[in-house]
């Protein structure tokens, strides 16, 4: 296995195209904290390397368009963190990130979403439908539980997934029983489940 992980100071400037087609077979790529842009995210994925990691957390100058074409071309990808990006809106219809970027990650078997504060349960539910072989998610300061009455009916049917054993969501402060309880049917096989600092939870369901 072949990783690569930038400085945390002088981030993607190190990095140049030519370097990339070196590591043909590179298969963790770690940003965090670098300066990247959506024509960069585009060459990488151009390049189809086989990634089963890729880090983006808190990385800047890119968006949306980018990040869908490297996932887009990333069929083997199995751990993805994109913590702290901030561009990720899940709250309305029109806006399905998560959705359309979750229907490219059947391999993923956990995920970082923790400080994308515009994410939801929409999120959730996408990525317990298409990730068949997810096992830990993490949604941390997030939106979960504050949803609009416009994409609330998306919740009725949602789906079983046995697999799913790490479910962290600390910090949501709209999360409330019902959700817990809707979770717990959903994942079953829980072995930890994060509920810390979420305070309209009762006592009796912690």
């Amino acid at each position: 296995m072949r990783s690569f992980e930038t400085d945390r100071y002088a981030g993607v400037k190190l990095i140049t195209l030519h370097f990339i087609d070196s590591l043909v077979s590179l298969t963790s790529l770690d940003l965090t904290c670098s300066n990247i842009s959506n024509e960069f995210l585009s060459s990488i994925a151009m390049k189809g390397l086989p990634l089963t990691r890729l880090v983006l957390r808190n990385c800047t100058g890119y968006a949306y368009d980018g990040t869908l074409c490297l996932l887009s071309k990333s069929k083997c990808l199995q751990h993805l963190d994109l913590q702290y990006t901030r561009f990720l809106n899940d709250e309305h219809l029109y806006d399905t990130h998560m959705v359309q970027l979750s229907s490219f990650l059947s391999n993923l078997i956990s995920v970082n979403l923790s400080h994308c504060r515009k994410l939801t349960k929409s999120t959730l539910f996408a990525l317990a439908r298409n990730c068949l072989s997810l096992s830990e998610i993490k949604m941390e300061y997030t939106l979960i539980g504050k949803e609009s009455t416009e994409n609330s009916n998306s919740f009725i049917d949602f789906v079983v997934r046995r697999q799913l054993k790490s479910l962290r969501l600390a910090h949501n402060f709209w999360l409330r029983d019902e959700n817990i309880i809707m979770f717990a049917s959903m994942f079953p096989n829980l072995q930890l489940l994060d509920l810390s600092y979420c305070d309209h939870i009762s006592e009796h369901m912690l």
